[in-house]
Order: structure tokens, then C-alpha cells, then sequence
């Protein structure tokens, strides 16, 4: 069903390479796909097992991801090597959705953080104003006119942070 031939037997009848796309990408050591293929088969039959991410081809010409899993067998003193076709169009589509999801994650922090990084910014400046000019009131003024103006800045600064803080 995987391949979508019409019987057992015309599937049977294909080799590997037949039921291979012609749309490998090269391995990690840029072995031609036939090199890597051949290279697993003999991995297979020296160590027991081997498996390769592969792209097959269905009946009906349609690539589709796949994981060649291998195992080496003897049968009568005959070496053969047994693959088990896992169909992994599902884990791809998976995987993909996760990348995007771990990629909006990472935009949505990097907002939040230039979203703190500008109301740190705006909270700091009217609280600087209100501290500063609290500060020179405290230690005592003498002109009515100055002292009224600072007051005057520490409302406006109030005000402003209020504004700021309703916003959020």
C-alpha cells in the first residue's frame, strides 16, 4: 500500500532502486545516493543493521520520505539483507511544524524583550524626574517660584508614568 502497486507481486518485482526517487539528496560524506545504498547494504550485512533517511517513489511517479531500515540475514548459508520501508511524510511534516513553531517562539520572545527593554526605558526617565526633583525639595528651596516649578515637573513626571503604566 505504501508504494501503491496494484498487487504484492508487482511490487515484489522492483529493486530498491526502482522503488528510489531520482531525487536523493547526497549524504553527509556527499556519497552519490547509488554509493550510499550500496554502502549501507554492505553495512547491513557486515554489522547486522544499518538505516538511512532515503526518498522513495511511488507507483504513480510521487517522492515521499522514507527511512531505509536493514537488517542482515543469512538463509542457508545465503546472505540477504531484509529493508523495511517506514513511511516518514508524517515525522517530516511534524518536524516542520515544530521548526515554525520553535522559530515564532524565538520572534515572539525577541518582542517581548524589546518590549521590556522600551518600558524599562520609559518607566526610568518620569521616575528619574519625580526622585530628582523630590530630592531637591527635601533638602529645602528657597524660592517659592523654583519650588512650585519642581513640583510642577514631579506632577508632570507622575502624570506620565500613569499614562505609561494605563497603557501597558
Amino acid at each position: 500500500a505504501l508504494f501503491r502497486y496494484g498487487t504484492r507481486e508487482q511490487l515484489l518485482e522492483r529493486t530498491l532502486a526502482e522503488l528510489s526517487s531520482p531525487h536523493q539528496e547526497r549524504d553527509s560524506k556527499e556519497l552519490e545516493p547509488e554509493a550510499l545504498l550500496q554502502r549501507s547494504l554492505g553495512e547491513a550485512l557486515h554489522l547486522g543493521t544499518c538505516a538511512i533517511d532515503w526518498i522513495g517513489q511511488k507507483a504513480d511517479g510521487e517522492d515521499f520520505p522514507c527511512e531505509l531500515a536493514m537488517t542482515g540475514v543469512e538463509i542457508e548459508g545465503q546472505a540477504f539483507v531484509q529493508v523495511t520501508v517506514h513511511d516518514m511524510t508524517e515525522r517530516q511534516r511534524q518536524l516542520e511544524e515544530l521548526m515554525q513553531a520553535k522559530d515564532e517562539a524565538l520572534s515572539a520572545n525577541d518582542a517581548k524583550s524589546r518590549f521590556l527593554a522600551n518600558m524599562s526605558h520609559e518607566i526610568r526617565t518620569p521616575l528619574n524626574g519625580i526622585l530628582g526633583f523630590a530630592e531637591v525639595l527635601h533638602r529645602g528651596g528657597d524660592d517659592p517660584a523654583a519650588n512650585r516649578e519642581y513640583l510642577n515637573v514631579i506632577r508632570s513626571s507622575g502624570q506620565h508614568l500613569l499614562t505609561v503604566i494605563n497603557d501597558v
